[in-house]
């Protein structure tokens, strides 16, 4: 009932290397390995998304008693835009317009990805909740080819003071079954 329990451990003096230094360094108590933080450039592919992983290979901790160093792991966290918002590989960007502009239709720049601006059409007359979508200028794939769309979503924006000339106009095109 009452057996015997082996337990193995490692050497206290040599901590299992089979040898134990002459001298012990101060630094690394005989280890051969001293904490620093050191900066590393991480290079991140285009199209990652969060929750991807990327490893380095040997970038992590140094191995105990001259071993090989281990691999460094980064998880990736892409942070929101103020401007776009990621479904998948598109982007949807929200842009607002005049409502003479969703009436009457015009030719507007917005902001892309890259910062710089594009020129679109509104369509006149256009659906409240069309989106229009621009090919090739969303996020690029991950480890493949091409890239997703920019998807803009039109919104209308309503005045909230009018003069007394632009409410008489509006109630005349509403007579007028506009």
């Amino acid at each position: 009932m009452f057996g015997s329990f082996t337990r193995h451990s490692s050497c206290p003096e040599c901590g299992g290397r089979g040898k134990v230094p002459e001298h012990r360094c101060n630094v690394c108590h005989g280890k051969g390995v001293i904490e620093k933080l050191t900066k590393i450039k991480i290079p991140v592919p285009p199209g990652v998304d969060s929750g991807q992983i990327i490893k380095l290979a040997g970038q992590g901790n140094a191995g105990s008693y001259q071993g090989i160093a281990g691999d460094l792991y980064i998880n990736i966290v892409v942070e929101n835009d103020p401007v776009f918002q990621r479904r998948g590989d598109d982007l949807l960007e929200t842009v607002r317009v005049n409502f003479s502009q969703a009436v009457l239709g015009e030719n507007i720049k917005i902001p892309t990805l890259e910062g710089k601006n594009l020129s679109i059409a509104i369509p006149r007359a256009f659906d409240f909740d069309k989106i229009i979508k621009i090919s090739k200028q969303g996020i690029p794939h991950f480890n493949r080819p091409g890239q997703g769309d920019l998807l803009v979503q039109l919104k209308v924006k309503i005045p909230k003071e009018l003069s007394r000339e632009q409410k008489k106009l509006i109630k005349e095109l509403k007579i007028k079954g506009l």
